[in-house]
């Protein structure tokens, strides 16, 4: 009779096995599905922060080139401009604005400034009136954000 009590009490713990099994793979499912949204919104919190950096270098640029448009309203450029914002900042295109003075068809002064910080690009572009006093003062009659670098977004009179 003894004998068949101890093969009783040996196969009451191996029902105990599989639950501890499917226990561990539950919490090792929602470990990781929490990491993974944890990832995911830093990835986002990185992204719009990169893309507001792109917007603030283009603000920095069309406030650099209007201030030299109100020196010299006559003030262009023939190729673009850099101003970095870090060490090597232009040269890696990390924390950079490239800035352009033209014309439009109609001889107005149109600022346009590409903001780079790491992947993210921001374009503002800008057209400039003077006052009847031609003493540099201007009014902003258009300004537009591109998300990249295409152009295309922004009028071009």
């Amino acid at each position: 009779m003894e004998h068949k009590k101890t093969q009783r009490n040996d196969s009451r713990g191996v029902a105990l096995l599989p639950l501890v099994f499917v226990f561990a793979g539950l919490v090792v499912t929602v470990a990781l599905a929490f990491s993974a949204i944890s990832i995911a919104q830093s990835i986002a919190v990185e992204s719009e922060f990169g893309a507001a950096r792109a917007l603030h270098y283009a603000e920095a640029g069309q406030n650099d080139a209007l201030m030299r448009l109100s020196r010299d309203k006559n003030y262009r450029t023939t190729v673009e401009y850099a101003i970095p914002f870090g060490t090597d900042g232009c040269t890696q295109s990390i924390a950079c604005v490239f800035v352009t003075i033209d014309e439009t068809a109609s001889g107005t002064p149109r600022v346009s400034a590409r903001g780079v910080a790491n992947t993210n690009v921001r374009v503002l572009e800008r057209l400039v009136h003077f006052d009847e006093a031609g003493q540099g003062a201007h009014t902003q009659t258009t300004w537009c954000e591109e998300g990249s670098s295409v152009a295309g977004a922004c009028p071009q009179d």
